[in-house]
């Protein structure tokens, strides 16, 4: 990324845990982790993809592998600095993949804000705001079909939605039947936490469907 100005700043999961670790479980095929990014940024406006791309760019991210049309709905894009995450129409989040406990916050809202002065787009910094949940393991699927109503059989690679798991409203990457993140409101990451520790224990082991 490119040279950016910093503050420090200490940013702290919503989740119980013990002191300097992050909460975890791994239990019948499934392993669930808190994720903490450096930082999480919402761009909202009417962002052509091939300006989103751009912006993107000249803030410092590699984009190479962006061809602009990629963009798409229900899609995410993972870069080697951040993934970009499709939320809505026009709406996009953009996740910065440095994981620390004590990390900073950069300037890439200004340096968004710079880049999009002249369209109508909207750049503000969520990294307080939202609660990750990083699962892995050969029972994903049957986990997140106990309270997720998408075919989740038949969503491609790196796939994003705004979705609910139970009674929680979630947006769910799907990075493939193995690897996903769910994102929720900060003020209900432990209740999340609760939920899916009770989901994950009641699952049988071994439960993989036969593909």
């Amino acid at each position: 990324m490119a040279d950016i100005q910093r503050k420090s700043i200490q940013r702290r999961g919503a989740l119980k845990q013990a002191a300097g670790q992050y909460p975890s479980i791994s239990v019948n095929g499934l392993s669930i982790t808190e994720y903490r990014p450096e930082i999480i940024v919402q761009i909202n406006g009417a962002t052509e993809p091939s300006a989103l791309q751009l912006a993107l760019s000249l803030t410092g991210f590699d984009t190479g592998q962006f061809a602009a049309g990629r963009f798409n709905a229900g899609r995410a894009y993972r870069c080697e600095d951040a993934t970009v995450l499709w939320n809505g129409p026009g709406m996009w989040m953009l996740v910065c993949e440095i994981s620390s406990q004590d990390s900073e916050v950069s300037g890439v809202v200004d340096e968004l804000n710079a880049v999009l002065q002249d369209t109508d787009a909207t750049v503000t910094d969520l990294s307080h705001s939202r609660t990750i949940l990083a699962m892995q393991g050969e029972n994903l699927l049957d986990f997140l079909y106990t309270g997720c109503p998408i075919d989740l059989d038949n969503c491609p690679p790196d796939s994003c939605f705004s979705t609910q798991f139970g009674h929680f409203n979630i947006i769910l990457h799907l990075k493939d039947s193995q690897h996903a993140n769910m994102y929720v409101y900060r003020s209900f990451g432990q209740a999340l936490w609760d939920h899916c520790q009770h989901i994950v224990v009641t699952l049988p082991p071994n439960a993989a469907r036969l593909q």
